[in-house]
This record gives C-alpha cells, structure tokens and sequence, in this order.
C-alpha cells in the first residue's frame, strides 16, 4: 500500500506480476524481469544495483545504476519514460545480429533522456564486422547523449554512434588491418 524499496532481489516470472502503487526504490541489490510484469503509478529509481531481463515494465526509470535488457540477451520494455543520470549504465550484449535473440535492445514507449555510461559486452563468442548495425536503444523521443562507451571486449574506439530522435545505433567501424584501429 505504500512505497517498496529492495535492497535484496526480486524475480517477476512469467505470469506473474507486480504492482506498487507509488514508488519503486532499489537501493541495491537486483530486479529480474524473466517475462513478468511490473507497474507503478510512479517512478522506479534505480539508485545501485542492476535491473535487467525480457518483459515489460509499465511505468518510468529515473537509473543511477545498471540496466541491461536481456537475460543475459533480449529486449526490455519501458512503457513510460527512461530517465539515466551522470552515474548510471545501460548494458548491451551482443552476440550475433538478430535483436532481441543474439542482442539487446532497450524498447521506451516515452521518452528517453540519457547521460551516463553505454557498456557493450560480447557474447558467445561474436566478433562484429565493418558495418554491423545493431538498433540497442528505441523511444518515442530521445534528449542527451552517452558520456562515454566501455567495451571491455572489442576496442571502444571501433563503436561508432548513431543518435536519432527516435533511437541510437551502434556500428562497427571499419578496422581492415585488425589492429584495433579505425582506418
């Protein structure tokens, strides 16, 4: 009946779902959307920890800490607005082509206003190649912009960003001599 705050995790699994009538706060901790559903009539504000999976979540994110569609890969809904400040991340995985089966994608029915960290990850092996496109975020309207792109896989400066109003690409850049340098 009031506010919920998690310090711990919570797991909201297909079929079930969750509501809190006002806000949402994790402190630490996870929320795992494994196909479940949550809603608020407030914000969720995501002050550490992680909040990652594949389902769909009907309210607004104000992230200060990790998102990360997928489990480890697929697509999170937000069906409001994502709101991600100076200290917050939004991770990637990529292992192969197809969105929402081989990588993430981060789906924001309102708006989305970014600011912190773009953290891309490969998975199962995948190597991109010179032009893979890949759509890793989709809004009704994007503001801001990335501070910076971690890529503990594949070199950060071989990400180039495409920002529309409407979404934010990531391709591969074009390194012919495999040295880790875009020629």
């Amino acid at each position: 009946t009031g506010p919920f705050n998690n310090a711990g995790a919570v797991r909201i699994d297909g079929g079930s779902s969750l509501t809190v009538p006002f806000n949402y706060s994790q402190t630490n901790g996870s929320t795992t959307m494994n196909g479940g559903s949550l809603s608020t009539n407030d914000t969720v504000d995501l002050l550490r920890g992680t909040f990652h999976g594949s389902s769909s979540a009907s309210l607004d994110v104000s992230n200060a800490a990790e998102v990360s569609p997928g489990d480890p890969i697929g697509t999170l809904d937000v069906a409001r607005d994502y709101v991600e400040t100076s200290t917050a991340a939004l991770r990637i995985d990529i292992g192969g082509r197809a969105v929402g089966t081989q990588y993430d994608q981060l789906r924001v029915t309102g708006s989305a206003s970014l600011a912190g960290v773009l953290s891309i990850h490969l998975a199962n092996g995948f190597v991109p190649t010179n032009g893979d496109l890949f759509t890793v975020l989709t809004c009704g309207m994007r503001s801001g912009t990335f501070a910076r792109i971690e890529s503990p896989d594949f070199p950060a400066e071989l990400w180039e960003i495409e920002y529309g109003t409407s979404y934010v690409r990531l391709r591969a850049a074009n390194d012919t001599d495999n040295d880790g340098i875009k020629n």
